[in-house]
């Protein structure tokens, strides 16, 4: 990300901290427009630094899935490799139940960056 304002870092940083909310509640239905509320920002703000849904949604699981590398990074210099194994298998459990909105919407795949990941994909509603 490109160098930001103080206050607009700091926007970015609570929209991020909403956004993860929402989604545990909504899933990739989460809506942008209640982010913006419940961050008390207009949803200009929040379109300004996340021009469209999908890259909220990124970089709201991107901060969880370097989390989840870093644990693996921490955990490969384990001499116990059952205590390794089940330390990654407690974190992925722990990421996974921690957004039960998520449900089918759940993707693992390479992000727009070219890491890989895992992404919410939204789920189209049937009139």
């Amino acid at each position: 990300m490109p160098t930001q304002r103080s206050d607009a870092q700091r926007n970015y940083t609570r929209i991020l901290a909403v956004a993860a909310q929402e989604i545990a509640t909504h899933g990739a239905d989460a809506s942008m427009e209640q982010i913006a509320r419940g961050d008390g920002v207009g949803s200009a703000t929040v379109r300004r630094h996340f021009p469209i849904k999908r890259d909220l949604l990124d970089a709201a699981f991107r901060k969880r899935v370097d989390a989840l590398e870093a644990r693996a990074r921490d955990l490969a210099d384990t001499r116990d490799a059952r205590a390794a194994l089940l330390g990654r298998l407690a974190a992925l459990v722990e990421y996974a139940t921690s957004h039960p909105g998520a449900g089918g919407g759940v993707d693992a795949r390479r992000g727009r960056d070219g890491r890989p990941g895992i992404h919410l994909r939204a789920r189209h509603r049937r009139r």
